[in-house]
């Protein structure tokens, strides 16, 4: 890998180091990251895009570092790679605080002109229609998928119905994902940013929060008693905790990547408790905003 990174990028480290699939190296005390890119190429341009935009309003993130052909992305051994140069003091965990610096810088560039992102909801349906699609023609395999699965898929539906006859208009950056692990190095990763609304990397954190730490109604009260939210944002907030991102991202990875169904176990077993949340949290918002009854959930606090 070193001779790689002297060819295609004119940078000689003296050590570099592996953590999982990244490369890590050090010159002259500033950190380099070379980062697996497993997205599609056009994916890519609209990060860069993004980045460049957020580079012009000097907005803090990593910096992409072309290489020696000015491309964006270095063809190593088969795999795709980008180079980042690292922003500093990345170590720290995500919170609501540090979640929401760029809904705050980033509100008013007005980048859907970037790329107009889709709708959740018809987002949402491709994906509930394609993982039918998938549990159907599973014959034998993945049995506790097909178990599971159409739980899971009312919980999709619950969200897409709520979203019926929304907009979406608060566009700012956000990331594909917030996974529990995630530190200010995933937050300033301008590989991961997207155009979507201000309260998905937030909604995505509280899921995730649930399922793998702890997390309460009393926090979701602490963000909104702190944050400027309007009726429409609470909506697509709601039903956002309704979608059970985590569970299709942990299929995905079961089926192209061959990890063990045993990794479902820990969020299938919270099922009960995370309904038992919702209804909480509905019913606080119930009691600030306008939002529909999703009757089941009344079932659930009985």
């Amino acid at each position: 890998m070193k001779n790689a990174i002297n060819y295609y990028y004119n940078l000689y480290p003296i050590n570099i180091y592996q953590n999982n699939r990244l490369y890590k190296f050090s010159i002259n005390d500033v950190d380099y990251y070379l980062v697996p890119y497993n997205y599609e190429l056009k994916n890519l341009d609209i990060s860069y895009n993004i980045y460049r935009t957020l580079q012009q309003y000097n907005i803090y993130c990593h910096q992409i570092i072309e290489n020696t052909k000015n491309e964006l992305m270095t063809v190593i051994n088969e795999k795709q790679y980008v180079l980042l140069k690292a922003a500093k003091y990345t170590d720290e965990k995500l919170n609501f605080i540090n979640l929401n610096y760029y809904p705050l810088v980033t509100s008013f560039l007005h980048l859907e002109t970037i790329s107009h992102p889709k709708s959740w909801r018809e987002l949402w349906m491709e994906r509930v229609d394609y993982f039918e699609y998938q549990v159907n023609n599973f014959q034998k395999k993945f049995p506790l998928i097909r178990k599971t699965a159409s739980y899971y898929i009312g919980l999709a539906e619950n969200g897409i119905q709520l979203l019926e006859g929304q907009s979406e208009h608060d566009y700012c950056v956000s990331h594909r994902r917030i996974k529990n692990y995630y530190t200010l190095f995933d937050l300033y990763n301008p590989l991961e940013f997207i155009i979507d609304s201000k309260i998905r990397d937030i909604a995505e954190y509280c899921k995730e929060q649930f399922f793998y730490n702890e997390f309460s109604l009393e926090d979701i009260i602490y963000y909104l008693n702190n944050n400027s939210i309007n009726n429409e944002q609470i909506i697509m907030f709601f039903s956002r905790l309704l979608y059970p991102s985590y569970y299709f991202d942990l299929c995905d990875e079961i089926i192209y990547n061959n990890v063990n169904e045993k990794t479902l176990l820990p969020i299938i077993e919270k099922n009960y408790n995370y309904e038992k949340f919702l209804s909480q949290v509905l019913n606080y918002l119930k009691s600030r905003y306008q939002i529909p009854n999703i009757e089941w959930l009344k079932k659930t606090e009985l």
